[in-house]
């Protein structure tokens, strides 16, 4: 990118607002971990463990494939199916990744085995406490 190019988006940022800063923040540094992740399997690839035939397409559309399996850090999916369903489970363990649900139960290493036998890759385990129940706070 030419440093005019450069200059002129750093100048555009400086009249954002607070809030408007922040969330571009935000989405840089999301743009770098997933750049960062892109670049440490390109070097995997390029340390002897890319296809013999594949060249920058394939690592490419490798790298692609990895990043698609990498879970959101935010968990933003698993817990707007928490918000919405978290009544129908009450005491339960729930096994979910992304929207789906893929296990449930009173025993969580249990749940997370079915969840993992059903296919879930990085599922999140959570305790869903009934309405009623109060928080446990420790010993």
């Amino acid at each position: 990118m030419p440093i005019e190019r450069l200059n002129e988006i750093k100048q555009q940022i400086s009249a954002l607002t607070l809030g408007e800063k922040e969330d571009l923040v935000a989405f840089l540094n999301e743009q770098v971990s997933k750049d960062k992740e892109v670049e440490a399997v390109q070097r995997d690839a390029s340390n002897g463990e890319a296809p013999v035939n594949g060249g920058a397409q394939e690592t490419s559309a490798e790298s692609k494939k990895i990043l698609n399996d990498v879970p959101d850090r935010y968990f933003r999916r698993e817990y707007e199916w928490l918000r919405q369903h978290r009544h129908e489970y009450p005491g339960q363990y729930v096994a979910i990744e992304g929207d789906k649900l893929y296990a449930h139960g009173s025993d969580g290493r249990k749940t997370l085995a079915e969840a993992r036998q059903a296919g879930a890759k990085h599922p999140v385990i959570v305790r869903v406490e009934a309405e009623d129940e109060l928080p446990f706070g420790g010993w």
